[in-house]
């Protein structure tokens, strides 16, 4: 008799239903942002009516069973299983409305959300919300900033994330041909997408550097070309120093990448101030006036954050000439002069002179008296 009378409450319950309305919808949103779980009537209970809770339930690609996960009453809103501090109520019980906040979603939350109403006596109207995560496509192209060397060495990487299927991955190197290869590497993710990484080889050369190169993604979903120009990175390599037109301007410049930065200063002294610098792809030094007091070295100096290098300049207002770099090309001579010697004697050379001096200067010869005995 129980069981009839359960059945007929049962059936009483969902011919009421029909009468009670939920608003809900289909949502799309993309992995990391925050989405809204609308739930809430759409018609004023009646007198008779009384809300007294409302529940949600889920079922995700995380939990495959049914979850009855959050539940709200008059006095409190509040998690069921488990905390989840990304969901935060955001609806509000007197006006009937049970709608949720979902912070930081990922891939995982993909599923069906159902928000039930607890109405006495009409019953358990209900809305379900069909959450779709997506997880946003990214392309990239970066340098592994390489420097200078004869190695094969990772130049650029060329990444395609968030694809499904994956994404093919080439390159297009029409001004490198024969000086570079690549090698890509797919790897499946925990949200059923695949990243592709494809390196870019090469032997990092001033010659290739400044190529303009292109990273192609094709896709069921997107088709893009990146382009990228390769650098190779190095210290000064050069610091060459030139005379102007007029007779009191020098300027200096430097190879290297990053470009270097230059800088004068006066050896063993501070600059005057009748000699001015200026800095730009040349730096100038400037001399305002001839004066036997600003005679002396100067140096200009590169420096980029992989190493420096010096040239050196000397001025002689007395001969109205100006010698460069002849301190670096004495100290070289010096320097060359004392590794010759020492290879030289590394070699026997000096020993050889030696023994031809002694061999010279002691010749043998036979003591008074003595006679050669003849062989037998």
């Amino acid at each position: 008799m129980f069981r009839k009378l359960l059945l007929l409450v049962f059936a009483l319950v969902c011919c009421r239903d029909a009468r009670v309305q939920v608003a809900g919808e289909s949502i799309t949103v993309l992995e990391g942002d925050t989405t809204i779980l609308p739930c809430k009537l759409t018609k004023t209970l009646t007198a008779s009516e009384n809300l007294e809770q409302i529940s949600w339930q889920r079922k995700t690609k995380e939990k495959l069973r049914t979850d009855n996960f959050f539940t709200i009453t008059k006095n409190e809103a509040r998690l069921v299983n488990g905390p989840d501090r990304r969901f935060s109520y955001i609806g509000s019980f007197a006006e009937h409305n049970g709608t949720l906040q979902l912070s930081n979603v990922n891939v995982l939350d993909t599923g069906t959300y159902t928000c039930i109403f607890s109405i006495f006596p009409s019953g358990y109207p209900q809305t379900i919300v069909e959450l779709t995560v997506r997880v946003p496509l990214r392309t990239s192209v970066s340098s592994t900033e390489p420097t200078l060397g004869s190695k094969e060495v990772p130049l650029l990487t060329c990444t395609a994330a968030g694809f499904n299927p994956p994404a093919k991955v080439s390159w297009e190197i029409d001004s490198l041909k024969d000086k570079v290869t690549w090698t890509n590497n797919s790897t499946l993710q925990n949200n059923n997408t695949t990243t592709t990484v494809s390196t870019l080889l090469g032997k990092p050369t001033k010659e290739i550097n400044g190529s303009k190169v292109q990273c192609v993604i094709t896709s069921v979903e997107r088709n893009e070309s990146l382009p990228f120009e390769v650098q190779i990175y190095y210290p000064p390599l050069n610091v060459n120093i030139k005379k102007q037109s007029e007779d009191l301007v020098f300027t200096c410049e430097a190879e290297g990448n990053p470009r270097p930065t230059l800088i004068w200063s006066r050896l063993g002294k501070t600059l005057p101030p009748s000699v001015s610098t200026s800095s730009s792809q040349e730096a100038t030094l400037t001399f305002k006036k001839k004066s036997s007091d600003l005679e002396g070295v100067y140096l200009c100096e590169a420096t980029n954050i992989y190493g420096k290098t010096q040239s050196f300049l000397f001025v002689d207002f007395s001969e109205t000439s100006s010698i460069t770099g002849w301190i670096c090309f004495i100290i070289l001579f010096l320097i060359s002069a004392v590794g010759f010697a020492a290879l030289l004697h590394k070699h026997g050379y000096f020993k050889h002179l030696r023994f031809l001096r002694t061999d010279r200067n002691e010749v043998p010869t036979s003591s008074p008296g003595e006679t050669e005995e003849a062989p037998l």
